[in-house]
Parts: C-alpha cells; sequence; structure tokens
C-alpha cells in the first residue's frame, strides 16, 4: 500500500524541522526522546513531535523538497 503525503504538511514539517536534517543522527533520537514523557512536553515539542513522525514517514519527499527549497526552486 503506498502512502501518499500531503505538500503542506511537508511544508510546515520543514519550517517546524529545518532543512538540514539526518534521518538516523537527530530525527529519531529526537522523536524517542520526546515518546517518553508525553504528559511533559510542551505545545512546541508536541508540533516538534508530530512534524518529525511526519517527516520520517515520507523521508524521500521531505528530502526532495528540502533539496528544492535550499537550491532556491521553491520557497516554504
Amino acid at each position: 500500500m503506498r502512502r501518499y503525503h500531503r505538500p503542506e504538511m511537508l511544508r510546515q514539517a520543514a519550517r517546524v524541522l529545518g532543512l538540514n536534517r539526518t534521518r538516523d543522527g537527530d530525527l529519531r533520537p529526537m522523536v524517542y526522546a520526546l515518546r517518553m514523557l508525553p504528559r511533559l512536553n510542551t505545545p512546541e515539542e508536541n508540533q516538534r513531535l508530530d512534524a518529525a513522525v511526519y517527516a520520517m514517514r515520507h523521508w524521500t519527499e521531505f528530502q526532495n523538497l528540502c533539496g528544492r527549497v535550499r537550491t532556491g526552486r521553491e520557497t516554504l
């Protein structure tokens, strides 16, 4: 089954997370840490968690969007 992404969600994830993220280097540990005690998360941390999970699920599309924004072909 193919997972379809929504372009506006990818743009929001790129705005929240930034363009220069690595999947295994910093997103996985961040998701792990934010899921440990979810009751202690602030609303900003919850937004970052949602964006990171969405970006990891749609990693190829997220990286393509970040590359297009970095080269100036698109804007966030």
